[in-house]
């Protein structure tokens, strides 16, 4: 009787001690490990939060940046409009120099007739647009062309700003309240809110079993899996193994897809392909900048620098012209007796006064003697004055030139942007792979385990 008191009692503990194989702590790992999981996730989902908001930042950086591309292009602006009034006082000031005789109005070169007080009036109406036309400028109405933007005023820049600075607040709101999502391995779009409830969700599954395990209620068979066989078990692992040389093979290939805020869903090869035409686009783009690439520039429109060094060549060319044509003679301007050029004039000024009786032939008729010399005085005036306003062009063409390709930093900034966000995207898919990588072994090592320890022959 004693002997199989022993045994029974030898056998209870055997039992026992098989139960006790498998542990509260063991039955729970699959909570734990999806709290781990999501833990990982919580520091995911603060990371890339941190990362948007730097995103935004950089963004707004670049918009405050083109306050001074505005002000470039003011500047240009403010040139034109020096040199428009400038020209306007030079035709009010020659004016008086210019009136043909035996008239009382004054032909200049590039405006034609006038008469006392059209000159001024002109000049007056010039100074009055320029004004309105700055009053706009002041007040953000005017729009200039922005490379890299487009057409764009001082307003629209501020509202620019102020939506920046809105949506950083609206991230910053999201991620205080936890309703901003990303994509994360293993759990697809979580928040804030998601990966508490997660935790909150697990502690609650752990507290049961627990409590399951205490009152003896909890069954021996695979948790989580149910009831398994060796095989179905190990093709469990060869998935997961098969699973993880896939993921291998999709990072060499550089063809694993992550999402990240701004960029969305991307492959490796997909960023290194952008970057490499990014590049390539910059490079071409700053070669050609003072050359090829078109601007829109105050008093011109649209232009290249090599279409003002045209432009330029032209202008000194029509200069070197007037000035051929004034040494020749050949500059005509208007007399009481048509229009006249200096050679025309000094032959005719050569001739003999004609008289009533025995008149000389070719002769010239004595009251048109000082209508011909106040021609011949006027003639190195209005060639000056014709050539004085070419060259205010010209000197402004040269100014244009010369900055032209400061007109280009926009753009290029806004490549330079481009490419650091894009490389620094390139160093999210190793982060990415590992999560990958983290989850699939945890869940191979969590199968292996309960190979070794909840299969019979699983270790023969």
């Amino acid at each position: 009787m004693r002997m199989r008191l022993t045994l029974l009692a030898a056998s209870t503990a055997a039992l026992l001690n098989t139960a006790g194989a498998v542990t509260v702590e063991e039955i729970v790992r699959p909570q734990r490990d999806a709290i781990a999981h999501c833990e990982d996730a919580r520091a995911e989902l603060a990371r890339q939060g941190a990362l948007r908001m730097k995103q935004l930042e950089e963004v707004k950086a670049w918009h405050q940046s083109l306050e001074q591309a505005l002000a470039d292009l003011i500047a240009f602006q403010e040139q034109e409009y020096e040199r428009a009034k400038a020209a306007e006082a030079l035709f009010v000031s020659r004016a008086a120099s210019l009136v043909v005789e035996p008239g009382e109005q004054s032909w200049v070169p590039h405006i034609g007739w006038g008469i006392f007080g059209y000159f001024e009036k002109r000049r007056d109406d010039t100074n009055k647009a320029i004004a309105e036309a700055e009053g706009a400028i002041e007040r953000g109405e005017t729009q200039f062309n922005v490379q890299g933007v487009g057409w764009l005023s001082g307003k629209a820049l501020k509202d620019m700003l102020a939506a920046d600075a809105k949506a950083m607040a609206d991230l910053q709101t999201a991620l205080d309240t936890g309703v901003w999502q990303i994509s994360y391995p293993g759990l697809g779009w979580v928040s804030g809110q998601s990966l508490a409830a997660c935790r909150a969700d697990n502690e609650k599954r752990i507290k049961a079993l627990q409590e399951q395990v205490t009152k003896g209620e909890f069954q021996i068979h695979v948790v989580n899996l149910g009831w398994v066989t060796r095989n179905s078990l190990q093709a469990m692992i060869d998935g997961e193994e098969k699973r993880l040389k896939q993921l291998d093979a999709d990072v060499a290939a550089m063809t694993l897809q992550i999402n990240r805020a701004f960029f969305g869903w991307q492959t490796l090869a997909g960023v290194h392909s952008h970057m490499d035409k990014a590049k390539k686009d910059k490079a071409a783009y700053e070669a050609a900048a003072a050359a090829t690439i078109s601007y829109n520039v105050p008093s011109i429109g649209w232009t290249t620098g090599n279409d003002l060094d045209v432009a330029i060549a032209r202008a000194e060319k029509e200069v070197a012209g007037v000035l051929q044509t004034a040494g020749e003679g050949k500059y005509a301007v208007p007399t009481g007796v048509g229009w006249l050029d200096m050679n025309a004039i000094q032959a005719a000024l050569a001739l003999p006064d004609c008289r009533p009786k025995d008149s000389p032939s070719p002769c010239l008729p004595p009251e048109h003697r000082p209508i011909l010399q106040d021609g011949a005085a006027r003639v190195p005036i209005a060639v000056d004055t014709d050539v004085a306003f070419r060259q205010q062009r010209i000197d402004l063409l040269k100014t244009y030139r010369a900055e032209i390709a400061t007109l280009a930093q926009p753009r290029i900034a806004l490549f330079d942007l481009d490419l650091h966000q894009w490389g620094r995207m390139q160093d999210e898919f190793t982060a990415e792979a590992g999560e990958h990588r983290k989850v699939i072994e945890r869940k191979i090592k969590w199968l292996k385990e309960i190979m070794q320890t909840e299969i019979p022959g699983a270790g023969a």
